[in-house]
């Protein structure tokens, strides 16, 4: 079973996201901003997640300072950077900060999915 970190700041976002990954064989941690995510990093250790689902827009912590500073303590797995908006430069931005890809929320959740399921499973 690989294991999935979810920072996201939205609840319903979690739900869904955490339903379709269970579904599938993933085993979720979730956090509810990046601070917690880098915090839940720390606490299980940078081998523990093998891939890591990041918002990029969250009160607190950002997802972009969050992929810094998990690849700052040596997270060198995947990091999905996840955003309502589709532009870009948020893209961009994303892949500068250290994540792999980057998926919009308006992309149908299966996308996301795929992605987890073609690479990390």
């Amino acid at each position: 079973m690989k294991h999935i970190l979810l920072i996201e700041d939205l609840k319903a976002m979690r739900y869904i996201i955490y339903s379709g990954l269970k579904k599938i064989g993933f085993f979720i941690k979730e956090a509810s901003n990046g601070k917690l995510g880098v915090e839940s990093v720390k606490m299980h250790g940078i081998n523990y997640f093998d891939a890591i689902i990041c918002d990029v827009d969250m009160p607190i912590m950002n997802g972009l300072e969050a992929t810094r500073q998990i690849r700052q303590l040596g997270y060198s797995r995947a990091i999905i950077g996840f955003s309502s908006k589709d532009m870009p430069e948020e893209q961009a931005a994303g892949l500068e900060a250290g994540m792999n890809a980057y998926v919009s929320k308006t992309t149908p959740i299966e996308g996301l999915l795929n992605i987890l399921v073609n690479n990390f499973r």
